[in-house]
Formats: structure tokens, C-alpha cells, sequence
């Protein structure tokens, strides 16, 4: 689970890398954020990074395994249902 967890954060630190350099420097978006949106990310970043680790910490292999499971197909069936909704 380890393994699983920071293979997917540096997956997604390197998909934030990406968007700020598509945005910023290729198509040069100029719409500013307003400062406590930017501070309420920050925030919420640090507080979910201490609270995850806390969890994955409680967490033993079987039920996160089991979770993870669960969350991909819960995410799916609504993907499916979503497609279909519109196929409809």
C-alpha cells in the first residue's frame, strides 16, 4: 500500500507539473485566482497529505486493498452510467 501511494503521488505531483506549464506558459492563461483560493488549496493540500498519512498508517494491506477496490468500482459504475445516460 506503501508502494501504491507514492507511486500515485508522484504521478500526480508530475500531472500538476504539466497543467502549470500548459497553462501558464503555453497558452498563457492570464485569469487570476483570487488569493484565498489559492490559500484555501494550500491549506486543504497539507491538512488531506496529514490526514492521509495518518489513515494509511491505521490501514493494514486486506482493507486497503479492499477499499481501493471499492472506490475504482464505484468510480466506474458511475462512468458507466453516465455514458449510457448520455447514449440515451
Amino acid at each position: 500500500r506503501l508502494e501504491i501511494v507514492a507511486n500515485k503521488a508522484i504521478t500526480q505531483a508530475f500531472g500538476h507539473i504539466l497543467k502549470i506549464i500548459y497553462y501558464g506558459l503555453i497558452i498563457q492563461v492570464t485569469t487570476a485566482l483570487p488569493w484565498w483560493l489559492i490559500g484555501t488549496a494550500l491549506v486543504a493540500a497539507v491538512l488531506g497529505t496529514r490526514i492521509g498519512t495518518l489513515l494509511l498508517e491505521r490501514w493494514n494491506d486486506r482493507d486497503f486493498q479492499r477499499v481501493c477496490q471499492l472506490i475504482i468500482l464505484t468510480v466506474a459504475t458511475l462512468c458507466i452510467v453516465q455514458g449510457v445516460r448520455l447514449l440515451v
